[in-house]
């Protein structure tokens, strides 16, 4: 006779793995957090807000990488200092997307 772990109840049908049962239910987690992220997308509303062209023309038209206020911005956060030539590499473009939008 073999090992008691390797006891099977019928001779004919063959005896589950211990971790079989682990493998068959590893996706529950995942499967249950992706219906719940989608029901929680399902419940944001769209707001619509109007959108004045003269006036988004105008705030855009109003940024300028040259402006006094964000070359001090750039100099307090690590950029280029203020009396020095900016050099646009990914640190000072990121900063200069962080001063006109700080939302991101």
């Amino acid at each position: 006779m073999g090992h008691p772990s390797s006891f099977s109840v019928h001779p004919d049908v063959p005896r589950i793995a211990q971790g079989d049962c682990v493998k068959k239910y590893h996706l529950l987690p995942i499967l249950l957090t992706a219906l719940l992220l989608a029901g929680m997308a399902a419940c944001v509303r769209y707001t619509p807000k109007p959108v004045t062209a003269a006036k988004t023309l105008d705030d855009f038209e109003a940024r300028w990488l040259d402006s006094p206020e964000l070359r001090l911005f750039l100099e307090k956060n690590g950029g280029p200092p203020a009396r020095e030539p900016a050099v646009w590499d990914l640190k000072t473009l990121t900063l200069v997307a962080l001063y006109y939008h700080p939302d991101l």
